[in-house]
């Protein structure tokens, strides 16, 4: 007999056992009461079978439900999955996979050619040049301060027989592989003093041309400029000029932009102590670059210790 037979057989034994125990239980605890039909060994034997019915019982629910569910998944046919179709999957699995590697190793060969194609500037197809287009962008780069001198008239700002000091910062386009300008080159000056009090000015004037005439320089400014590669262009951060005689000082210095009508003017007075200038440059397509400098303005009103 297996053991689901004998759980069932033990449901129909175990139910009256118990409730003579219960009964026997019940006459052993109340002496006082008459109670027919009491048997001690009777009463054992009884317990003994509930005990058993009840885990006789136990096993076989316990027994079910553990094969219940180390039984193999089924199919919509209610078979269990054959070892055959498992290997069926893992193979395709693997394919998969080989397949994915296969697309990525192509695409990484294809990305390699077309950049060594476009660094040797073969003549390729346009995606290769628009790819060269983007390697070889125009570079920007801090190339040092610069004074200019014996100014006779900027941008008609300030005509006077008085010459006027310029000083200004360099910025070169570095590319050198190939010809690439940079376009639309702008520049903000934001002025500190003594690290505290300050302004802006949101644009800044560069050179745009200059015209010796003898020992006399002209100069005209503009907002913004191009930059061809190895070439540079020079940003005006101040202008200094001589004050005749007769004033508590012999100079004045000041800042310079760029008004809404593209004229060059001078922006603020700069007083005495020290100022520093952060510099913003921006052009078209490219990330922003930034420089400093810094100078002195002296108690007679003059620039001094220019540097950047």
């Amino acid at each position: 007999m297996d053991l689901h037979k004998a759980a069932a057989w033990a449901q129909i034994i175990y139910l009256p056992a118990g409730l003579y125990c219960a009964y026997g239980t019940f006459a052993g605890l109340h002496p006082n009461f008459q109670m027919p039909g009491i048997n001690t060994t009777l009463i054992d034997i009884s317990l003994g079978a509930f005990s058993l019915g009840l885990f006789l019982v136990i096993a076989d629910k316990t027994t079910r439900l553990l094969s219940r569910r180390s039984r193999p998944a089924q199919t919509l046919f209610g078979k269990a999955e054959s070892e055959e179709l498992a290997e069926l999957r893992q193979k395709l699995d693997e394919k998969t996979r080989a397949a994915d590697k296969r697309d990525e190793i192509i695409k990484v060969r294809d990305e390699t050619i077309a950049d060594l194609k476009a660094k040797l500037l073969l003549p390729v197809h346009e995606s290769t040049r628009t790819l060269s287009a983007s390697i070889f962008k125009p570079i920007l780069e801090f190339a040092g301060p610069e004074e200019v001198v014996n100014v006779a008239s900027f941008g008609g700002v300030i005509p006077s027989e008085a010459p006027i000091h310029l000083y200004t910062v360099r910025i070169r386009n570095n590319q050198r592989d190939v010809a690439r300008t940079a376009r639309n080159v702008r520049a903000r000056i934001d002025f500190v003093q003594h690290d505290t009090d300050g302004f802006s000015v949101q644009e800044a004037a560069w050179i745009h041309s200059r015209r010796d005439d003898g020992d006399k320089m002209f100069i005209w400014g503009t907002g913004s400029v191009d930059i061809v590669s190895e070439e540079h262009r020079n940003i005006i951060i101040a202008g200094s000029q001589e004050i005749p005689p007769g004033s508590a000082q012999s100079s004045y210095s000041w800042s310079v932009f760029v008004n809404r009508d593209g004229d060059t003017r001078a922006y603020r007075t700069l007083g005495f102590g020290r100022w520093k200038c952060m510099i913003s440059i921006n052009a078209d397509l490219l990330d922003p670059i930034n420089v400093e400098a810094s100078f002195n303005v002296d108690a007679k009103g003059a620039i001094v210790n220019f540097c950047s």
